[in-house]
């Protein structure tokens, strides 16, 4: 799977999750969603990466070890999705 898949696939779920496009970042100071739904938004995700038979568990210690969060922008998480498989 490719990066800019990758990237269209999160835009999708998010609007499927969210009933609307995001705006502007993700997650953190400035984020457009919450801790909890973030948790939502990256299972469904893994959900949605299942039906391509890919499993990953995006939420890892990994994630909390990087210096930039992977979670701050839709590109940020799919360079890390990307990383992932």
């Amino acid at each position: 799977m490719q990066l800019k898949d990758i990237q269209d696939l999160c835009e999708n779920v998010f609007e499927a999750v969210f009933n609307k496009k995001l705006q502007g970042d993700l997650f953190g100071q400035n984020g457009e969603i919450s801790s909890i739904e973030l948790i939502r938004y990256l299972a469904e995700i893994e959900d949605t990466l299942e039906d391509y038979e890919i499993e990953i568990s995006i939420l890892s210690d990994k994630a909390f070890s990087y210096q930039h969060s992977p979670f701050r922008t839709i590109p940020d998480l799919a360079k890390y999705i990307k990383d992932l498989l």
